[in-house]
């Protein structure tokens, strides 16, 4: 769903993905602990030099779930993620939504930043 001014619904759609009906692997998460100092780590990676506090960012969400990346980037898995959106406070004024792997085996890259994976991955 596209948002347009004075939330006004510009456009809506589906991106389908081929399914299978056997999952590839059964994974274990990671625990939500060590996902969020995975989330601060990505996100102070963004700022080299310092270290984010809640001064600067206030959380509004931190789930576990599966993320779809956007229909123009590849995704040959659909798998686990924990999810943090960070608004921006005081004197940042750009808020984050970070993205990291939620279990212990990552089959791809789920960060919204890198490049797509080389074509020679197999894909299911």
């Amino acid at each position: 769903m596209k948002l347009a001014a004075n939330e006004l619904v510009e456009s809506v759609g589906v991106d389908w993905r081929e399914r299978i009906t056997e999952p590839v692997d059964q994974v274990r998460l990671i625990e939500p602990n060590d996902a969020v100092r995975c989330v601060l780590a990505e996100l102070a990676a963004n700022m080299p030099g310092h270290l984010p506090t809640i001064e600067e960012y206030e959380p509004e969400l931190f789930a576990v779930g599966y993320f779809s990346l956007p229909k123009r980037r590849p995704q040959g898995f659909l798998q686990p993620a924990y999810v943090a959106a960070l608004r921006a406070r005081g004197d940042t004024t750009m808020s984050r939504l970070i993205v990291v792997p939620g279990a212990v085996a990552a089959y791809e890259a789920l960060s919204r930043i890198t490049a797509a994976p080389p074509h020679a991955v197999a894909r299911i």
